[in-house]
């Protein structure tokens, strides 16, 4: 359906590196059908740890920035087709 009717859409890889084979038809999709990959959530054991103290991937040091990067990404992009 993407295809067809050219709606813009993004990607975000959760338990990225989890299963490399997985990924790379996700990026295969990805330029198939002219998407933008705006990032990856690694296969971290801490991220569901966290999540289960109520902690967000936000709040995490380690992944703060990333998800600020998506986010800024995200708005860039919805910005630009809006």
């Amino acid at each position: 359906m993407i295809g067809k009717f050219s709606i813009p859409h993004f990607v975000l890889i959760n338990k990225a590196g989890f299963s490399p084979e997985i990924e790379n038809k996700i990026h295969a999709a990805v330029r198939e059908f002219n998407g933008e990959l705006v990032g990856r959530i690694p296969f971290d054991r801490k991220i569901p740890e966290a999540l289960q103290g109520l902690q967000s991937m936000a709040e995490m040091n380690e992944y703060r920035k990333d998800i600020e990067n998506v986010l800024q990404q995200l708005l860039k992009a919805l910005d630009e087709i809006t």
